[in-house]
């Protein structure tokens, strides 16, 4: 296993909480006994020491966060609007779908 350290904000549970559901039961089953035990759970951060313009008020606390963590990759199943907004990089920090963040470790010979 690598040693990957997996962060989101308290903000990102709740609303992988509130949409579970629609995937199905079982999703809600592994985002309780397997997803969120190995996951670190920081306070959201809403304010950056620079500037970011994005026009995705309620996302917003999610790219601050990660960059306030100094987070190396920032994995989202919505491109459209972060990759579509901010493209695949703000600040030295990747914006990548969790496919294409393990299909780029495989490549580099990481997996």
């Amino acid at each position: 296993m690598q040693n990957w350290e997996l962060v989101s904000t308290d903000y990102c549970a709740e609303e992988a909480r509130r949409n579970l559901p629609k995937v199905g039961l079982s999703a809600v089953d592994v985002w309780i006994s397997t997803v969120a035990p190995a996951v670190e759970f920081a306070p959201v951060r809403v304010a950056l020491d620079k500037p970011l313009v994005f026009p995705k008020a309620k996302d917003r606390p999610i790219v601050i966060s990660a960059l306030a963590e100094r987070c190396k990759w920032l994995l989202t199943l919505d491109e459209k609007d972060f990759q579509g907004n901010l493209g695949h990089q703000i600040y030295g920090m990747e914006i990548s779908s969790p496919g294409a963040f393990l299909l780029a470790q495989r490549n580099l010979g990481v997996l």
